[in-house]
C-alpha cells in the first residue's frame, strides 16, 4: 500500500515540475514577444494583443501553481489517512497480543501519531506558501512526505 503511494507521489512531482516549469516559461516568452513588439516599433494593436497573451500566461501560471500546491495539499491528506487506517490496525493487533508484544505496539503507534502530526503541519506549510517561497517549500515538503513513508514503513514493521 505504501508502495502504491509512493509511486503516485514521485508520478505527480514529475507532472506538476513539469506543468510549472513551462508555465515559467510561457510567462518569460510572452514577455520578451511584449518586449521585441514595443522595440520594434509595433502598431499599438500588436503590442495589445502581445500583452493580452502574456496576461494570458500569467493567468495559466497561477492556476498551475495553485493546482499544484492543491495536489500536495492531497498527497499530505492521504499520508495522513494511510497513517490513521495503519494507527487503526495496530491498535487491532495490540488487542490481540501478550503484554510484550503491546510495548512494541504501543511504541509505534505513539510514534506514528507523532508522524501524522508533523506531516499534518506540513499542510499548514502549503497554505501559507507564497509563490516567491514555493519552490523551497515544495522542495522541503516533498523530502519530509519521502522520508515519512521510510518511518511509516519501519514503525509498522517494528510493531508486528
Amino acid at each position: 500500500m505504501l508502495l502504491v503511494f509512493s509511486l503516485v507521489v514521485s508520478t505527480v512531482q514529475y507532472s506538476c515540475q513539469s506543468k510549472v516549469k513551462q508555465a515559467t516559461k510561457d510567462v518569460q516568452n510572452e514577455y520578451k514577444d511584449v518586449v521585441q513588439a514595443k522595440e520594434k516599433g509595433a502598431e499599438p494593436d500588436k503590442i495589445q494583443e502581445e500583452r493580452q497573451e502574456l496576461n494570458q500566461a500569467r493567468q495559466d501560471y497561477v492556476e498551475t501553481w495553485e493546482e499544484e500546491r492543491n495536489k500536495i495539499k492531497d498527497e499530505i491528506n492521504e499520508g495522513v489517512q494511510r497513517i490513521d487506517q495503519s494507527i487503526a490496525r495496530l491498535e487491532q493487533d495490540m488487542q490481540k497480543a501478550d503484554a510484550n508484544a503491546r510495548d512494541k505496539y504501543l511504541k509505534s503507534i505513539s510514534d506514528l501519531r507523532q508522524e501524522r502530526n508533523q506531516l499534518e503541519s506540513r499542510s499548514k506549510d502549503v497554505i501559507a506558501a507564497t509563490q516567491a517561497t514555493w519552490s523551497n517549500t515544495k522542495r522541503q515538503i516533498r523530502r519530509d512526505i519521502d522520508a515519512s513513508k521510510d518511518r511509516i514503513n519501519r514503525l509498522v514493521g517494528d510493531a508486528r
